[in-house]
C-alpha cells in the first residue's frame, strides 16, 4: 500500500521538501497539468482508441475481402456455355432413357432365351428395326418424315437390303407406304414375340462348346401385330388389324470381346457398335 505524504515527510523530510519544490516549479511553469492529461490519456484513452481502430480495421478488411470474393466469383466461369433452343415437337426424342435390355426374372419383359449382353443389344436393335421399317406415318406430307426413315433404314441395313427397302417404298410400287403420303393413313404395330433361330448342335462336343461359346446367332423372328388406321367417308376412325411373321439376317460385332490391355490399345473405331441387317423378308400370318 502506498504510504501517505505526512508518513513520508517524517520518514525522508529531505525528499518531501524535494517533491514540492518539483511540483512547486511545475506549476509555475504550466507543465504540471499537461503532464496529467498526457499521463491520463496515454492509461485510459489510447487503448481505447487503439482498440476502436483495430476493430473498425478489421471491419473494414472483411468488407473488403468479401467484395474481392465476388468480383473473383462473378469473373468465373471463364467461357459461358449458354444453351441452344431449338424447336421440338416431341420431347421424348431429346430426353435419354435407360432402357434394361436384359431384365432380372422378377422384372417385366423377361426373356430366358436371351444368354448374355450381345443377344439383349441384339434383340432391342432387331425389334427397333422392325418398327422402323413397318411403322408409317405421312398424314403430315413432311419430306422430312421420309428422309429420316430412310435415313434410319439405311443406318441399319447392308446395301443390298437397303436397295430391297428402297424399290419397296417406290413410287411405281403401288403397295408402297408412300402412297398414303399426305393421307390421313398411318400404320403401328405391336411386336408380341421374339426369338432367335438357333442351330442345333448335333452332338453333346457341339452342345458342349455352344454353352461356352459367346458367339450370338444371325438370324432371328418378329411376330407383330399390324394396326393401320384410317378415316372412313363419313369421318369415323377406324383400323385393320393384322399378323405378319418377319425373318431377319443380321450381323453384330460382340461388345464382350472389347478388352484393352497395357500393351494392346485398341483403335477407337473398333470400340463402335456395328449391326447390320443383311437379309430382311416379310410374311403375312393367315388368323
Amino acid at each position: 500500500m502506498e504510504k501517505k505524504l505526512e508518513a513520508l515527510a517524517k520518514e525522508d523530510k529531505p525528499a518531501v521538501d524535494e517533491y514540492f519544490e518539483f511540483v512547486k516549479q511545475e506549476v509555475s511553469q504550466g507543465n504540471f497539468f499537461k503532464d496529467a492529461v498526457q499521463w491520463y490519456i496515454f492509461r485510459y484513452v489510447s487503448p481505447i482508441c487503439d482498440r476502436t481502430i483495430l476493430f473498425l480495421g478489421a471491419i473494414l478488411s472483411c468488407v473488403i475481402c468479401y467484395i474481392v470474393f465476388k468480383i473473383v466469383m462473378m469473373s468465373f466461369p471463364l467461357v459461358i456455355r449458354d444453351p441452344i433452343i431449338i424447336k421440338a415437337k416431341d420431347q421424348a426424342k431429346y430426353i435419354p432413357r435407360l432402357i434394361p435390355l436384359k431384365p432380372k426374372s422378377s422384372m417385366d419383359n423377361y426373356d430366358p432365351d436371351i444368354k448374355n449382353i450381345d443377344e439383349a443389344i441384339a434383340k432391342y436393335l432387331i425389334k427397333s428395326y422392325v418398327k422402323d421399317r413397318e411403322e408409317f406415318n405421312f398424314s403430315k406430307a413432311l419430306i422430312e418424315d421420309v428422309n429420316i426413315k430412310f435415313s434410319r433404314i439405311k443406318n441399319s441395313s447392308s446395301s443390298v437390303e437397303f436397295r430391297n427397302f428402297q424399290n419397296f417404298y417406290s413410287e411405281d410400287n403401288p403397295q408402297s407406304p408412300i402412297q398414303n403420303f399426305g393421307k390421313n393413313i398411318f400404320k403401328t404395330i405391336e411386336i408380341y414375340d421374339f426369338r432367335y433361330l438357333r442351330d442345333k448342335p448335333g452332338n453333346y462336343r457341339e452342345q458342349f462348346l455352344e454353352y461356352f461359346s459367346i458367339q450370338i446367332p444371325k438370324k432371328a423372328e418378329v411376330r407383330f401385330n399390324a394396326k393401320i388406321h384410317y378415316v372412313d367417308e363419313n369421318g369415323e376412325k377406324k383400323f385393320v388389324t393384322e399378323k405378319f411373321l418377319s425373318r431377319v439376317n443380321f450381323t453384330l460385332k460382340p461388345i464382350t470381346r472389347i478388352k484393352e490391355s497395357e500393351n494392346k490399345k485398341i483403335n477407337p473405331e473398333d470400340k463402335n457398335l456395328k449391326f447390320s441387317i443383311e437379309r430382311y423378308q416379310l410374311f403375312r400370318i393367315k388368323n
